[in-house]
């Protein structure tokens, strides 16, 4: 796959991550007490979970313009930072059914369910991490020489010119010099 089209798909891919985590941390419930629905600012230490998540996304965008042969510190610092933003969403998530967390007077007698928010949460960093390691330099694959079309003339050569080894050449009309003796 050629490089531009591997870095517009990278850039999709991110877009589309930072997109869904977006929905995920500002609209999508990320605890359900039936009708109750609890969204992300609710959970303790869900700020640790923002700054993953832009982290995240700053180093995704520094890996995607960063030119091919100085992207590997920036992929490395998004998969960081992606570990960081995954493990935070699940470590927020496994903590949905914790009612102390949001209720201070009465719990609703209903048994809690996961909400939709760390599930895309979780998914969006995964796709973005995809996307970052189609970034990886490809150092390994060199591109086929050029080889010039023989029906194109071509320009003259400006390479001093080298004498065929296996055709006989004349005698040189150089004054003969004697080597050192001995």
């Amino acid at each position: 796959m050629r490089p531009e089209i591997r870095t517009i798909l990278a850039a999709s891919g991110i877009a589309v991550g930072a997109a869904g985590n977006l929905l995920a941390i500002v609209s999508l419930p990320w605890s359900a007490y039936g009708a109750i629905e609890m969204r992300l600012d609710r959970f303790p230490g869900w700020r640790w979970h923002v700054a993953a998540v832009a982290a995240l996304y700053v180093a995704a965008v520094w890996a995607l313009l960063a030119p091919a042969a100085r992207r590997r510190l920036p992929i490395a610092t998004s998969a960081v930072a992606g570990l960081a933003a995954a493990g935070s969403a699940i470590a927020l998530a496994t903590r949905y059914d914790d009612s102390s967390l949001f209720f201070d007077t009465f719990v609703p007698a209903i048994k809690p369910l996961i909400g939709t928010g760390p599930v895309l949460a979780v998914l969006c960093v995964l796709v973005c991490l995809a996307s970052v390691a189609a970034c990886w330099p490809r150092s390994g694959v060199r591109p086929a020489p050029h080889r010039p079309d023989p029906a194109v003339p071509q320009p003259p050569s400006t390479a001093p010119h080298r004498p065929d080894p296996a055709v006989p050449q004349p005698p040189s009309t150089a004054p003969h010099r004697p080597g050192p003796p001995g």
